[in-house]
């Protein structure tokens, strides 16, 4: 379940802990836990520099895994809502005529 809403004025702490409550939200079938997921990595995103170097000491951050479970979190809450566009099977059981 999300910890809190994140927004901009939130700690990167805070943030983070928002992403890791909800990363699993494939694992737990949660569209709600999907949106949360996004909502705090778009502003991790913003926040955090890729790289970052001072007084002859660098430290590089993993954005493009954050971006890709964005994507994935993306994905998953277009496919959990039904409004990907895709195919709708008919059966009998759906009075179709």
């Amino acid at each position: 379940m999300a910890l809190m809403a994140v927004t901009g004025e939130s700690t990167l702490a805070a943030i983070e802990a928002e992403m890791d409550a909800n990363a699993d939200f494939a694992e737990s079938g949660s569209g709600a836990k999907a949106k949360a997921f996004a909502a705090a990595a778009r502003i991790w995103l913003r926040k955090v520099p890729k790289a970052s170097a001072r007084s002859g000491s660098s430290l590089a951050m993993n954005v493009e895994h954050v971006q890709a479970e964005l994507d994935r979190a993306y994905q998953y809450v277009q496919l959990s809502s039904g409004t990907s566009g895709g195919v709708k099977f008919l059966g009998a059981d759906t009075n179709f005529r």
